[in-house]
Protein backbone atom coordinates (compact mmCIF):
# COMPACT_ATOMS: atom_id res chain seq x y z
CA UNK A 1 0.00 0.00 0.00
CA UNK A 2 1.58 3.52 -0.93
CA UNK A 3 2.14 5.72 2.16
CA UNK A 4 -0.42 8.57 1.21
CA UNK A 5 -3.53 5.30 1.26
CA UNK A 6 -1.66 4.05 4.39
CA UNK A 7 -1.79 7.37 6.19
CA UNK A 8 -5.32 7.99 5.22
CA UNK A 9 -6.04 4.75 6.09
CA UNK A 10 -4.36 5.44 9.82
CA UNK A 11 -6.54 8.61 10.11
CA UNK A 12 -10.05 7.26 9.14
CA UNK A 13 -9.61 3.95 11.81
CA UNK A 14 -8.47 7.32 14.23
CA UNK A 15 -11.90 8.97 13.70
CA UNK A 16 -13.98 5.76 13.79
CA UNK A 17 -12.52 4.94 16.98
CA UNK A 18 -13.27 7.81 18.41
CA UNK A 19 -17.31 7.15 17.66
CA UNK A 20 -16.44 3.99 19.97
CA UNK A 21 -16.50 -0.14 19.92
CA UNK A 22 -18.30 -0.11 16.63
CA UNK A 23 -16.34 2.87 15.00
CA UNK A 24 -12.92 0.75 15.78
CA UNK A 25 -14.95 -2.69 14.47
CA UNK A 26 -15.31 -0.79 11.13
CA UNK A 27 -11.70 0.60 11.34
CA UNK A 28 -10.26 -2.28 11.43
CA UNK A 29 -12.49 -3.77 8.66
CA UNK A 30 -11.81 -0.47 6.67
CA UNK A 31 -8.11 -1.52 7.12
CA UNK A 32 -7.96 -4.99 6.41
CA UNK A 33 -9.54 -4.32 2.93
CA UNK A 34 -7.31 -1.54 2.04
CA UNK A 35 -4.64 -3.97 2.71
CA UNK A 36 -5.85 -7.11 1.07
CA UNK A 37 -7.85 -5.15 -1.78
CA UNK A 38 -5.68 -1.85 -2.98
CA UNK A 39 -2.45 -2.91 -5.00
CA UNK A 40 1.02 -2.97 -3.29
CA UNK A 41 3.21 -0.38 -4.09
CA UNK A 42 6.59 0.02 -2.68
CA UNK A 43 7.21 2.50 -0.16
CA UNK A 44 8.34 6.40 -0.85
CA UNK A 45 10.03 8.84 -0.06
CA UNK A 46 6.94 11.50 -0.74
CA UNK A 47 6.49 14.24 2.46
CA UNK A 48 3.22 13.65 3.73
CA UNK A 49 0.05 15.92 1.89
CA UNK A 50 -0.42 18.59 3.38
CA UNK A 51 -4.18 19.35 5.20
CA UNK A 52 -5.34 22.40 4.06
CA UNK A 53 -9.10 23.65 5.57
CA UNK A 54 -9.75 20.29 6.46
CA UNK A 55 -13.40 19.13 8.08
CA UNK A 56 -14.21 17.24 11.34
CA UNK A 57 -15.32 13.72 9.18
CA UNK A 58 -17.33 13.14 12.28
CA UNK A 59 -20.54 14.77 13.37
CA UNK A 60 -20.86 15.18 16.94
CA UNK A 61 -24.39 13.82 18.72
CA UNK A 62 -26.55 16.76 18.84
CA UNK A 63 -27.18 18.28 22.38
CA UNK A 64 -30.60 18.19 23.92
CA UNK A 65 -32.90 16.44 26.23
CA UNK A 66 -33.35 13.02 26.04
CA UNK A 67 -37.44 11.73 26.30
CA UNK A 68 -38.57 8.47 28.25
CA UNK A 69 -42.17 7.32 28.65
CA UNK A 70 -43.55 5.09 31.68
CA UNK A 71 -46.28 2.38 31.21
CA UNK A 72 -47.91 1.09 34.17
CA UNK A 73 -49.30 -2.89 34.29
CA UNK A 74 -51.27 -4.57 36.60
CA UNK A 75 -50.30 -8.15 36.74
CA UNK A 76 -51.90 -9.84 39.92
CA UNK A 77 -55.14 -8.26 41.96
CA UNK A 78 -56.34 -9.34 45.29
CA UNK A 79 -58.90 -8.48 47.83
CA UNK A 80 -56.81 -5.50 49.11
CA UNK A 81 -53.64 -5.54 47.12
CA UNK A 82 -51.83 -5.99 43.81
CA UNK A 83 -48.87 -6.26 42.10
CA UNK A 84 -47.83 -3.68 39.41
CA UNK A 85 -44.59 -3.57 36.87
CA UNK A 86 -43.53 -0.06 35.37
CA UNK A 87 -41.78 0.20 31.85
CA UNK A 88 -39.72 3.21 31.40
CA UNK A 89 -38.11 3.60 27.81
CA UNK A 90 -35.37 5.62 26.46
CA UNK A 91 -37.68 7.15 23.06
CA UNK A 92 -35.23 9.60 22.44
CA UNK A 93 -31.47 9.20 20.12
CA UNK A 94 -28.92 9.42 22.77
CA UNK A 95 -28.96 7.06 26.14
CA UNK A 96 -30.99 8.60 29.35
CA UNK A 97 -28.53 8.84 32.56
CA UNK A 98 -30.81 9.49 35.07
CA UNK A 99 -34.69 9.20 35.00
CA UNK A 100 -37.71 9.39 37.52
CA UNK A 101 -41.71 8.71 37.51
CA UNK A 102 -44.11 10.14 39.01
CA UNK A 103 -47.81 9.57 39.08
CA UNK A 104 -50.68 10.44 41.55
CA UNK A 105 -53.09 7.51 42.78
CA UNK A 106 -56.76 8.31 41.72
CA UNK A 107 -58.41 6.14 45.62
CA UNK A 108 -56.19 5.42 48.93
CA UNK A 109 -53.76 3.24 47.32
CA UNK A 110 -50.36 2.87 49.16
CA UNK A 111 -47.07 1.59 47.94
CA UNK A 112 -45.80 -1.18 50.06
CA UNK A 113 -42.77 -3.07 48.77
CA UNK A 114 -41.12 -2.09 45.39
CA UNK A 115 -38.52 -2.64 43.09
CA UNK A 116 -35.61 -2.10 40.97
CA UNK A 117 -36.66 1.56 41.64
CA UNK A 118 -35.91 4.01 45.15
CA UNK A 119 -39.95 4.95 45.89
CA UNK A 120 -41.34 7.52 47.72
CA UNK A 121 -45.03 7.98 48.40
CA UNK A 122 -46.91 11.53 49.58
CA UNK A 123 -50.21 11.38 49.84
CA UNK A 124 -51.38 10.35 47.10
CA UNK A 125 -48.71 11.43 44.56
CA UNK A 126 -45.80 8.50 44.12
CA UNK A 127 -42.32 9.46 43.02
CA UNK A 128 -40.14 6.72 41.82
CA UNK A 129 -36.21 6.93 40.69
CA UNK A 130 -33.57 4.91 39.37
CA UNK A 131 -31.34 3.02 41.22
CA UNK A 132 -27.43 3.05 40.35
CA UNK A 133 -27.85 -0.58 38.36
CA UNK A 134 -30.64 0.73 35.85
CA UNK A 135 -29.77 4.38 35.96
CA UNK A 136 -28.57 4.50 32.41
CA UNK A 137 -31.04 3.38 29.84
CA UNK A 138 -29.70 3.06 25.88
CA UNK A 139 -31.26 4.66 23.36
CA UNK A 140 -34.21 3.39 22.10
CA UNK A 141 -34.34 1.05 25.68
CA UNK A 142 -35.87 0.13 28.40
CA UNK A 143 -35.89 -0.56 31.69
CA UNK A 144 -38.85 -2.28 34.92
CA UNK A 145 -39.19 -1.55 38.18
CA UNK A 146 -42.24 -3.02 40.29
CA UNK A 147 -44.39 -2.34 43.62
CA UNK A 148 -46.77 -4.19 45.55
CA UNK A 149 -49.47 -1.78 46.33
CA UNK A 150 -51.92 -2.07 48.93
CA UNK A 151 -56.03 -1.01 47.56
CA UNK A 152 -57.85 -1.12 44.24
CA UNK A 153 -55.52 -1.82 42.35
CA UNK A 154 -54.75 2.22 39.85
CA UNK A 155 -57.15 2.94 36.94
CA UNK A 156 -56.26 5.66 34.47
CA UNK A 157 -52.93 6.54 36.19
CA UNK A 158 -51.26 9.31 34.23
CA UNK A 159 -47.57 8.37 34.71
CA UNK A 160 -45.15 11.24 34.04
CA UNK A 161 -41.83 10.47 33.30
CA UNK A 162 -38.13 12.72 33.37
CA UNK A 163 -34.94 12.21 32.65
CA UNK A 164 -31.57 13.66 34.44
Amino acid sequence: MSQPLAQLAFKVSLVLAVVGVAGAVVAAVVGWVLLAVLPRQEARADPPPTLVGTTPLVTPPPVGPSTCTAELAVHQRWDDGFIATIVVTNAGERPVRGWSVEWTFSDEQEVRNSWNAQITQNGRTVHAENVEHNRTIAAAGTTSFGLQGSGVPPRDARLVCRTG
